[in-house]
């Protein structure tokens, strides 16, 4: 009967613990209920109706008395922990034990938070300031304290720690000498009866971490408000661009932590503590210092193309960061050697993290530097025990050099660390870096036009890595190539020049996407970039093929976008000006009609709200090149409307029109494809076009003004042409220039390509043209030479004794007085210089009049002048032809 009334009571206890549940449930739903009496369950909230629900919820609660359980983090935990901690000192509880103090100060210390670094710096105060705990201070506090703002980056409160323990010794004062007793393990000394407590080496080096932290962050801040200012510029682009004042100034960290240096140095000099005496951790200190200064005098190139006037700021950047480089060669020099300082004190030995900083300072600053390189894998021989990151170091130096054979030197440190993992050394194990490193290095050293050997190589590379991977399947997350490393390989295939090329780009794409979709490797998810690199490989092979190939792939990007709804490859402006470019390198007759469409797609997605699809000026260059290139009449007529729609937009500012306005590259861009194709006359009409747009144009800044590229091809233009008075045409584009560098405008300067297509335009004077236009054209060559040989920014060269000559020959009759007069003091001046070759020769010989070519070349004895050779000259006559030539 017990056990059956036990069990009963248990059946009771149960029951009510159901019901009381299914209450307080019934009672919490009648408020979510209430919430949700406007919409059925099955249908989506909206922003009230959320907000409704929420407090429902949150008013149920607190009437059935459940709170939210609330996951507390590691930071949340320190923030009670330390309010304890704080409360637990101002009652002044357990005051009496200095281990208790050196370890709440160290567990502060490792938290890396402001408000540790304040509750620490308020201990160390309120222990400094009672007698009776004053005696249990010793350096391990002071340290603790030290270090806890050094994680935080506040050196200024770090310095300020370190500098009241130095005055409180009294060095000036010298009651702390050499011969003064000192507690070994606390760093105190006893002097009038009251405790000094001197800092020790971690004191030290935590202050140079504080400020080395400092400047990390200060750096980091520098760069951000970079990037903001360049977003912001992206949105408004009619802001300046960056100063190099603009950028904010660091303090001297080099400067800084010797001075910190120096300092422990003096004291270690009156103490005579060894312990004092500044050991290698402080010299590495004092090499990341150098190192971390040094890095931050390197410009990334993004931000060098918006820094005004940046070759001469560059200049002095690098200056100032291989001074800091070879400065830590020296020290390192003298760890190695043992040698002493200025105050006769030995450097320590240095330690494989000495090595290793500097091999990533060299790393960092080896940009086109070989003997940096060479370097760094130098010192890599030095280390005892090498991990996987120092050889990774020494690869990127290598590949910083941007040569071939930094990238062959990068490949054999891979090969080395691959071989001593067969040797199961685990601590030298090539890990995703390396390779992504190597590959790199081959991606740098590739130029355009070299056949894809760079591409081929980097290629190798990657196989390398994707068969590890498939061997080790423990380490398939270490092996794994990402979407940067293809990329970069698909950028190095567009640069070959070739349709091979751009078929190994396309395949390396097909096999992102196959990896990508079947699940085999995520991280290869082909991105705008990866696309856009493969239309450029097609834009970069030069032909019609290749174009078709461009235009189908940016077609199956739009049509990917519209299925998925991906940003991450939607076609953007470089996408769509890449296949512009495949349309105007192909010279097809179609290139002209299809870069014009998609030039209009461009602008109706801007006009539709797509801010990010605005055609700049270049883009519409590349569709008036791809008209001009297809050679149809229709393409010169279309070239020159999207001219007028340009000069339409800068004067009304309707973007109906077009969306840039005209600069110098767009009618350059016609001029030098009339110029190829010999049509001089719409090469002048363009200038005359963009003389009268200027005029119209009251706003300076939108003037367009020929440059020396503009009046160089009219001139070239004019030299192949048919075009009656044409020597007294490129006449005036030549005092044209002159006349602009005369009035201040130095970049507008005739060079002697200038001079010597003038004197071949007179030359090239047609045989048909008047006695009288000939005679015209030799006396402005002659006019020409002239000016030429009193320049002060040209010289003469072998094309204008060529070009003198040759007018001679065609502009001035034979057996004429004159002629010979002309040719005898051109082939003399030409002696004079020391350049005549065959060329030369050739062009004399038929120009001169036999009697004149015979007593000339009275030195050739062996056969007629008509077959004679330079080298049977005079030495004088042609000794520095081979240098004029080689210039």
């Amino acid at each position: 009967m017990e056990n059956a009334s036990t069990f009963q009571r248990y059946v009771y206890i149960v029951f009510f613990m159901i019901v009381s549940v299914t209450l307080m449930t019934i009672q919490s739903h009648d408020h979510i209920a209430s919430a949700f009496s406007i919409v059925p369950f099955s249908t989506k909230l909206n922003t009230k109706q959320r907000k409704l629900y929420v407090s429902t919820i949150k008013q149920g609660e607190a009437a059935n008395h459940r709170p939210t359980r609330v996951k507390h983090t590691k930071n949340d935990i320190n923030l009670r922990r330390n309010k304890r901690r704080a409360k637990w000192f101002q009652d002044g509880e357990k005051q009496n034990s200095g281990s208790n103090h050196a370890t709440v100060l160290r567990d502060l210390s490792s938290q890396g938070t402001h408000e540790a670094a304040n509750i620490a710096y308020d201990i160390l105060t309120s222990l400094e300031s009672s007698n009776t705990t004053r005696s249990m201070l010793n350096v391990v506090h002071y340290a603790s304290v030290i270090n806890a703002f050094a994680n935080i980056g506040k050196a200024s409160f770090a310095k300020n720690i370190l500098d009241n323990m130095i005055q409180n010794c009294n060095i000036q004062s010298t009651s702390i000498g050499k011969d003064q007793e000192c507690d070994a393990n606390e760093y105190q000394y006893e002097i009038d009866g009251d405790v000094v407590i001197i800092p020790n080496s971690h004191c030290f080096g935590a202050v140079m971490k504080a400020y080395i932290k400092e400047h990390t962050i200060l750096k980091r801040h520098e760069r951000n408000a970079f990037h903001n200012r360049n977003k912001s510029k992206a949105k408004k682009p009619h802001l300046e661009k960056e100063s190099g004042s603009q950028t904010q100034q660091l303090f001297s960290l080099a400067s800084t932590c010797e001075d910190i240096t120096q300092q422990m140095i003096n004291l270690y000099k009156i103490t005579g503590n060894e312990a004092l005496k500044p050991n290698t951790v402080i010299y590495n200190k004092l090499l990341k210092a150098f190192s971390d200064e040094a890095v931050s005098y390197i410009v990334p190139k993004e931000r060098a193309a918006l820094i005004s006037s940046f070759s001469s700021k560059k200049n002095e950047l690098n200056q100032k960061a291989r001074a800091l480089v070879e400065k830590s060669i020296e020290l390192v020099s003298n760890m190695e050697s043992g040698s002493t300082t200025k105050d006769n004190i030995a450097y320590p030995k240095p330690d494989s993290y000495s090595y290793c900083t500097l091999i990533s300072l060299l790393a960092k600053c080896a940009e086109n530097d070989v003997e940096f390189a060479e370097l760094a894998e130098s010192y890599l021989n030095k280390i005892s025990s090498c991990d996987t990151a120092s050889y990774n170091a020494v690869i990127l130096a290598w590949s910083n050099t941007a040569t071939r054979k930094g990238a062959k030197r990068a490949t054999a440190l891979l090969e080395k660390l691959e071989s001593l993992t067969s040797a199961e050394k685990r601590n030298e194990i090539p890990n995703e870096v390396s390779y992504f490193t190597v590959i790199s290095a081959w991606v740098k050293s590739c130029v355009i036009g070299d056949g894809g050997y760079a591409a081929k190589r980097a290629d190798e590379i990657l196989q390398r890595m994707e068969n590890r991977r498939e061997k080790n399947s423990e380490q398939k997350r270490i092996y794994r190539p990402n979407v940067i490393a293809y990329s970069s390989i698909i950028d190095c295939w567009s640069k070959s020049g070739s349709l091979d090329g751009a078929k190994e780009a396309q395949r390396l794409l097909d096999h992102m996407e196959y990896l990508h979709s079947n699940g085999i490797n995520t991280n290869v998810k082909p991105n705008v970039i990866t696309y856009t690199s493969v239309l450029t490989a097609y834009a970069r092979s030069n032909n019609v093929e290749g174009a078709h190939r461009a235009q189908d792939l940016l077609e199956h990007m739009k049509e990917m976008y519209r299925e998925t709804k991906d940003e991450e490859i939607k076609p953007n402006v470089i996408s769509y000006f890449a296949v512009i470019d495949s349309w105007a390198r192909s010279n097809s007759t179609e290139g002209g009609e299809k870069a014009e469409s998609i030039l209009r797609e461009m602008e109706n997605l801007y006009y539709m709200g797509d801010e990010n699809m605005r055609p700049d000026v270049r883009t519409y260059a590349r569709v008036i090149a791809s008209h001009v290139k297809s050679g149809e009449k229709s393409g010169y007529e279309s070239a020159e409307k999207i001219v007028r729609r340009m000069e339409e937009y800068s004067k009304t500012g309707m973007k109906s029109h077009a969306l840039a306005i005209p600069n110098v590259i767009i009618y350059n861009t016609l001029i030098h494809n009339y110029t190829r194709r010999r049509d001089s006359k719409r090469a002048l009409k363009i200038l005359n076009q963009m003389d009268r747009y200027n005029s119209g144009m009251q706003r300076e800044e939108h003037k367009v003004r020929a440059d020396y590229h503009t009046l160089n091809g009219i001139i070239n233009s004019l030299s192949n042409g048919n075009v009656k008075g044409k020597s007294r045409k490129a006449l005036k584009m030549l005092e044209r220039l002159e006349k602009s560098n005369i009035d201040g405008d130095w970049a507008l300067k005739p060079s002697t390509r200038s001079y010597n297509m003038v004197i071949n335009t007179c030359a090239n004077t047609s045989f048909k043209a008047s006695e009288k236009e000939r005679y015209e054209a030799m006396n402005i060559a002659i006019d020409v030479y002239s000016r030429l040989v009193v320049s002060n920014y040209a010289d003469v060269d072998r094309y204008t004794f060529i070009s003198l000559l040759k007018a001679c020959g065609k502009l001035l009759p034979m057996n004429c007085q004159r002629r010979d007069q002309y040719v005898a003091d051109i082939f003399q001046s030409a002696c004079d210089e020391g350049i005549v070759d065959d060329d030369i020769l050739y062009n004399f010989v038929r120009a001169a009049s036999k009697e004149l070519s015979d007593s000339l070349l009275s030195c050739i004895s062996s056969h007629s002048t008509k077959n004679a050779t330079a080298v049977e000259l005079p030495k004088e006559w042609t000794c520095r032809g081979a240098k004029r030539h080689f210039k």
